[in-house]
C-alpha cells in the first residue's frame, strides 16, 4: 500500500511541475560561467516555439506539455562558458519561431558579444507571422 502511495504521489508532483513549472515571468539570470538570452512574447498571435541557432549550436525554448507561450511569457536560454562555446568575441545568432501550424518563420540575425555574467532580452512583436519583428530591448 505503501508503496502505491508514494508512486501517486511522485506523479503528482511530478504533474504540478510540468504544468507549472515551465511558466516565466522573469528572465533567467546570467550566472559567472553563463550568457542568457531571454525572448518575451508579446505577439498577438500562437507561438509554440522559440529557437536559436548558432553556429555550434540549435537549440528550441518551449513548454514541457508542447502548450503555447503566452502574450507576456518569457522563454530563456542559458550558454555555459566552454560548455556549449567558448564566451570570448562576437558570434551570429538566428532567431526563430515555431506557429500553431508548426511553420518555421525567421526572425532575424544578432551578432552578439560573448562574455560571461551576460544577458540580452529580445521581444517578438506583431499582429500575425507576417508583420512579425524581433526587437533587443537590452
Amino acid at each position: 500500500m505503501n508503496r502505491k502511495l508514494m508512486l501517486l504521489l511522485l506523479l503528482m508532483t511530478f504533474c504540478f511541475f510540468l504544468l507549472f513549472g515551465c511558466y516565466s515571468s522573469q528572465a533567467t539570470e546570467p550566472t559567472e560561467n553563463t550568457m542568457v538570452i531571454s525572448i518575451e512574447n508579446h505577439a498577438h498571435f500562437s507561438i509554440y516555439q522559440f529557437e536559436i541557432d548558432t553556429a555550434f549550436t540549435g537549440n528550441g525554448m518551449a513548454y514541457a506539455d508542447g502548450s503555447r507561450i503566452k502574450k507576456g511569457d518569457i522563454m530563456s536560454m542559458v550558454f555555459d562558458n566552454h560548455q556549449d562555446f567558448t564566451l570570448k568575441g562576437n558570434m551570429l545568432f538566428d532567431f526563430f519561431l515555431i506557429s500553431e501550424n508548426n511553420e518555421r518563420i525567421y526572425l532575424g540575425q544578432q551578432n552578439l558579444t560573448l562574455k560571461p555574467n551576460q544577458a540580452y532580452h529580445f521581444e517578438v512583436h506583431g499582429t500575425d507571422i507576417q508583420d512579425v519583428e524581433l526587437v533587443r530591448v537590452r
